[in-house]
């Protein structure tokens, strides 16, 4: 485990995260002397000095080791959108994208989970759901029963019950349970905004919200009403909708 508290199924991957506290950069380029923090970042640089070819962005530098890659990022500063949806006209800029969205008319669950049998229509949701079968360690809370995979995630949860919130922020002093949620809060005032949107290159500061954001993009509506079936972009919308059947008053 990180001193951060994220955890890894791979230690290699440990100890790449790792070096974002330590700032270690421990590969270092024979030729000209930069170093890295990652191996694999290491092994693209060093193709500037093996006269390999490279395909540079004549507008941002920004450099590709494939033409289609440089393509598809043109397209950012062109505002151009080559991939179109044969079935209602929707144009894209990136084919991931297209290829993602024509699930929404297709109803095509192509990502399918070897160990149950489950589909999904995004890579990601089927990596997610198979964590479910890895055998990978449970965390129960006494009070509600609920189950985590990280013993970290139980301790911040259990705040939920305590009251308890030991994360405060030095910059403003507010405090919070989880310290994602504290890491998340002061990108409020340093302005970042790492998650870009590949489709319109609109930024986030939260990776949730660019998740939310890219389904205006691809039409996807994850969110299913199980008592009348209707599906939601947005979690919260679905939360609001469900009150309609339970009767609750938000």
């Amino acid at each position: 485990m990180s001193v951060c508290g994220t955890a890894f199924r791979v230690k290699s991957i440990l100890l790449i995260h790792q070096t974002v506290h330590t700032g270690e950069k421990p590969y270092k380029c024979d030729e000209c002397g930069k170093a890295f923090t990652d191996r694999s970042h290491l092994r693209r640089h060093q193709k500037i000095h093996t006269g390999q070819k490279l395909f540079k962005c004549d507008i941002c530098d920004k450099v590709f080791r494939r033409s289609k890659q440089l393509a598809g990022h043109q397209s950012v500063h062109s505002g151009e959108k080559p991939y179109k949806c044969d079935e209602c006209g929707k144009a894209f800029r990136v084919k991931s994208i297209l290829l993602s969205h024509q699930t929404v008319h297709t109803g095509e669950k192509p990502y399918k989970c070897d160990e149950c049998g489950k589909a999904f229509t995004d890579r990601s949701h089927l990596r997610r759901h198979q964590k479910i079968h890895t055998g990978q360690k449970i965390f129960k809370c006494d009070i509600c029963d609920k189950v985590f995979r990280r013993s970290k995630q139980l301790a911040g949860h259990q705040s939920v019950h305590s009251g308890e919130k030991p994360y405060k922020c030095d910059e403003c002093g507010k405090a919070f349970r989880v310290k994602s949620t504290l890491l998340r809060h002061q990108t409020v005032h340093t302005g970042e905004k790492p998650y870009k949107c590949d489709e319109c290159g609109k930024v986030f500061r939260v990776k949730s919200f660019l998740l939310c954001h890219q389904t205006i993009h691809t039409g996807q509506k994850p969110y299913k009403c199980d008592e009348c079936g209707k599906a939601f972009r947005v979690k919260s919308s679905l939360l609001r909708h469900q009150t309609v059947h339970t009767g609750e008053k938000p």
